[in-house]
């Protein structure tokens, strides 16, 4: 399967319905740290989809005891983006 920029051949797909009695299991994610990988950090904050995904891990990470960090940070720009949209931390910066 070939999807945009090739990214469906390195990513696997993982669909989840949510229906009212699974409802619960969405807000009691087992996790504390949630990371945008470096493939969709490479080429903000230009490329729309990368700010479109970015955005929506951050958003995810905006509740209580739950982290977003941000791999493969290499510019300025990429940082700054990052950091005026409220992710905690960087990694390879």
């Amino acid at each position: 399967m070939n999807g945009t920029n090739g990214r469906a051949d390195r990513y696997v797909s993982v669909t989840r319905d949510i229906t009212a009695q699974r409802r619960g299991d969405l807000k009691r994610l087992p996790v504390d740290t949630l990371k945008i990988d470096r493939a969709f950090v490479h080429d903000l904050p230009h490329d729309p989809d990368d700010v479109a995904i970015a955005r929506a891990n951050i958003a995810l990470g905006r509740r209580p005891n739950l982290s977003t960090v941000a791999a493969g940070v290499e510019t300025v720009a990429q940082k700054s983006f990052l950091g005026a949209e409220g992710r905690d931390a960087f990694q390879g910066c």
